[in-house]
C-alpha cells in the first residue's frame, strides 16, 4: 500500500546487514531449526507448496513426517463441498485410519488386504510395530488444509507492503527475515478475521492490539497494514527484548509473552526440551508449530521461484499522509477531493463501516490517506 524508492530499501537492507555482520549474527544464528522440529519445518512446507486449499491433509501430530493421505476435494459433487462438509469427511477418513490402528494393536488387522489404507499404515509403520505407538498414533491424527495457492497469492500481495515493512522492521532494528511472519498469519490479507477474533494482516486480537493500536468504534487499526505493521515490530522487539531469543520471542507472537516467560524459566532457551515437555493448557498444536511454521515460510518465500517459478508482484500504491486536525465525514472528503469510496476504502482500511457510511465521523488526529495525485 506504501511505495517507497528503491534506495531507501536498499539502505535499509544494507544497514540491517551491516548490523548483523557487527554481531556475528547469521540468518541460521538467530532462527536456527531445533532438531524436534525439523519434520514439522518440512510438513509445512508442503502445506505451503505442495497441496492446495483443495485439499485436506490427515497426518500424524506425534511425528509430522507422518501423513497419511491428502483427501482431494477437487473432483466430482466433493468439488461443491463447504469448508465444514470437507472437515466431515476428512474426519471419516482419519475414524477409518484410528480403526485400522487400534486392530493392529490388538493384532487383528488383516495385513494381506488389498485396502489401500491397510497397505498405508503397513508402509508407514513397518511390519512390527510397537502397539502403544499405534494407539497413540490413532489418538494424535489431525487434518490440515492445504494452502499452495493461498500461498502463491500471499507472496504476489506481498509486494504491496515489502518495502514499508522493511522500512518499519528496519527503523526498529528487526531482522528483515520477520517480514515473513503474515504469511502463516494471514497470507498478507489485511481483512483476515480469525474463528477466535485475530484480525489483519499480523492477526492481532483486540486485548494485545490495543497495546499499541487504536481499537474502538470508529478505528480498528488492526486492519490497517502499515499501523498493524508498527504494532508487529513493538510487540516483537519487545518479545525479543524479555526472552532473548527469536525462536522464544516468535513463539511468544502466537503464545503469549506472559507463558512463555514461565516456559523459558523451566527450559531457558532448550527450544528442543520446551517443544517435548512444556505442558501449558495453551500450548496446543497450534503454538507449538508456530515457529517452524514460520521456517517453512522463510524458506519458501525466500525461495519462491523453486517453489513457484516466476511471480507477478502486485504494486504498491502511492499516497500522501495527513493528521486531521478536526473531524470530518468521509462523504464531505469524497466531494472534496473527487475520490471513489472504494479507492478511499482501500487507502484507509482503519476505518470502520460506520465512519466510512458517514453515520460517524472520521475522528480528530486519524492520519488519513489520500492519492499522491491529491496532494
Amino acid at each position: 500500500m506504501i511505495k517507497t524508492v528503491t534506495k531507501a530499501f536498499v539502505l535499509c537492507a544494507g544497514l540491517w546487514a551491516m548490523n548483523a555482520s557487527a554481531q556475528g549474527t547469521s540468518q541460521q544464528d538467530m532462527f536456527p531449526v531445533p532438531e524436534a522440529i525439523r519434520h514439522n519445518v518440512e510438513f509445512w512446507k508442503k502445506i505451503y507448496t505442495v497441496y492446495p486449499t483443495t485439499s485436506m491433509v490427515i497426518h500424524d501430530m506425534e511425528d509430522m513426517s507422518i501423513i497419511y493421505e491428502a483427501v482431494d476435494f477437487s473432483k466430482g459433487s466433493e468439488a461443491n463441498f463447504t469448508y465444514r462438509q470437507q472437515l466431515q469427511r476428512a474426519n471419516q477418513v482419519k475414524e477409518e485410519y484410528a480403526t485400522l490402528l487400534r486392530s493392529w494393536a490388538r493384532g487383528q488387522l488383516d495385513t494381506t488386504s488389498n485396502n489401500p489404507r491397510v497397505k498405508r499404515v503397513l508402509e508407514l509403520f513397518g511390519s512390527h510395530p510397537d502397539p502403544a505407538r499405534l494407539v497413540r498414533a490413532a489418538e494424535s491424527m489431525r487434518s490440515q488444509l492445504g494452502i499452495q495457492d493461498r500461498f502463491r497469492q500471499g507472496l504476489q500481495r506481498s509486494g504491496l507492503y515489502r518495502d514499508a515493512i522493511t522500512l518499519i522492521f528496519a527503523a526498529e532494528g528487526l531482522p528483515l527475515e520477520l517480514q515473513m511472519l503474515p504469511h502463516v498469519e494471514s497470507s498478507f490479507n489485511y481483512k483476515a478475521y480469525s474463528k477466535v477474533g485475530a484480525a489483519g494482516m499480523w492477526q492481532f486480537m483486540r486485548s494485545t492490539g490495543r497495546l499499541f493500536m487504536t481499537i474502538n468504534y470508529d478505528v480498528d487499526e488492526r486492519l490497517d497494514p502499515i499501523r498493524s505493521t508498527e504494532a508487529a515490530a513493538k510487540l516483537l522487539k519487545l518479545n525479543y527484548s524479555e526472552l532473548g531469543s527469536w525462536p522464544l520471542a516468535i513463539t511468544a507472537y502466537n503464545h503469549g509473552l506472559n507463558s512463555m516467560k514461565k516456559a523459558k524459566a523451566l527450559y531457558g532457551h532448550d527450544f528442543d526440551k520446551m517443544y517435548r515437555e512444556y505442558r501449558h493448557r495453551a500450548f496446543g498444536f497450534a503454538s507449538k508449530n508456530f515457529y517452524a511454521q514460520f521456517l517453512a515460510a522463510l524458506e519458501v518465500a525466500g525461495n519462491h521461484m523453486k517453489y513457484f517459478g516466476p511471480l507477478e508482484f502486485h504494486k504498491a500504491e502511492e499516497f500522501v499522509e495527513l493528521p486531521l486536525d478536526h473531524y470530518v465525514t468521509v462523504n464531505r472528503l469524497l466531494e472534496s477531493f473527487d475520490l471513489d469510496l472504494e479507492y478511499f476504502s482501500e487507502l484507509n482500511p482503519g476505518l470502520r463501516p460506520p465512519v466510512m457510511q458517514s453515520q460517524r465521523r472520521i475522528p480528530k488526529g486519524y492520519i488519513l490517506r489520500l492519492p499522491k495525485s491529491t496532494g
